[in-house]
């Protein structure tokens, strides 16, 4: 439940304060985005989970040391990921020359 919690605040903040251009483009409000923006979520939290077994268990480091290295990892991949697949303003360009091609067949 804290993860949707989570997914679902990230994807508020993201629109009205991350990626601010979204707000007057269709970017990541498509059923398709949000469930990119989910799956983005997910591998994040598997990377997180990785990061921890193997920071902790294998290397025998900190946990508290490795949650901070992997928090940051995580952070990085969510934002780029989601810039890159979601919110890349090229995408709505090329999904835009794409609807006006159909229209005009």
């Amino acid at each position: 439940m804290g993860f949707l919690a989570g997914v679902v605040t990230n994807y508020i903040l993201c629109l009205n304060f991350v990626f601010l251009h979204a707000k007057k483009t269709n970017l990541g409000k498509s059923v398709g985005d949000k469930i990119l923006f989910v799956v983005i979520g997910i591998i994040g939290l598997f990377i997180n989970e990785a990061g921890m077994h193997i920071g902790v268990e294998i290397l025998g480091i900190s946990y508290m040391i490795v949650k901070v290295i992997i928090a940051a990892i995580v952070m990085v991949w969510n934002y780029i990921a989601r810039k890159m697949l979601i919110f890349n303003l090229s995408n709505q360009k090329n999904a835009e020359t794409t609807n006006n091609m159909a229209k005009e067949l």
